[in-house]
């Protein structure tokens, strides 16, 4: 009854707003920090997409590139407005609680993908820890987390480690390059919680897929099961 009154009383002084527009709030919109105009302009993939050339996966059917050791899961797309305003906010402002919309995003695309009725295990995609203490989080680590809940899947943090700290990805001049900059730049600690273990390895946004591809290397030659990049958006 206390929290309940208190949470009147900050709705009062604080009426919670859009996280995009500044839109007050309706009650059933203010659990995903963004309004329901707002939350129609973003537009869902409705399948898995090849992590190499971007062709839809019908069904789960490798078609093309089937060598490649993982599936990509891409909520939308970062060129939608809605989607990059929130992603900007949570990685360079610093508002954590984009967060959760961004993890509302990933949970409703993945309820309609054929992989869903697998258990797996959440792993968010890791910084280094110097760059992670400068930012003062993780913004994969936040949207996991989120997404673990919605899900009632297990959130392991810390099991996939960044080992080496890595030029960004957009300063690299070509895929050879990008390649050689993340090279053996993961490890794995305590093996036997991932053995044999399905992954939806987690990242806000996909881009070249260089990082994801040696994380998921790193994955599977530790014993993890299949693993399944699963991001907000592809750029």
């Amino acid at each position: 009854m206390i929290r309940g009154a208190w949470e009147i009383l900050l709705d009062i002084l604080f009426p919670p707003i859009c996280l995009v527009c500044e839109a007050p709030l309706e009650e059933s919109e203010k659990l995903r920090f963004l309004c329901d105009d707002c939350f129609a302009k973003v537009q869902f993939h409705t399948s898995l997409i090849c992590p190499i050339c971007g062709s839809r996966l019908a069904e789960n059917k490798k078609i093309c590139h089937k060598a490649v050791q993982f599936r990509l899961a891409a909520a939308t797309t970062y060129s939608n407005e809605i989607t990059k305003h929130l992603i900007w906010m949570l990685k360079y402002s610093r508002k954590t609680v984009a967060a959760r919309p961004l993890a509302d995003f990933v949970a409703i695309y993945f309820r309609t993908l054929p992989i869903r009725d697998k258990e797996y295990a959440i792993l968010p995609l890791p910084l280094y820890a110097a760059r992670e203490r400068t930012r003062g989080f993780n913004q994969s680590e936040r949207i996991a987390h989120y997404l673990g809940l919605e899900l009632k899947l297990p959130v392991y943090e810390n099991i996939l480690v960044k080992i080496r700290d890595t030029a960004p990805q957009a300063e690299t001049k070509n895929r050879d390059e990008r390649l050689r900059n993340v090279q053996n730049s993961f490890a794995v600690r305590n093996n036997e919680q991932i053995f044999k273990k399905d992954i939806l390895l987690i990242d806000d946004v996909f881009t070249s897929g260089s990082t994801a591809r040696e994380a998921v290397r790193t994955l599977r030659e530790a014993g993890s099961g299949s693993v399944t990049v699963l991001v907000v958006a592809k750029a």
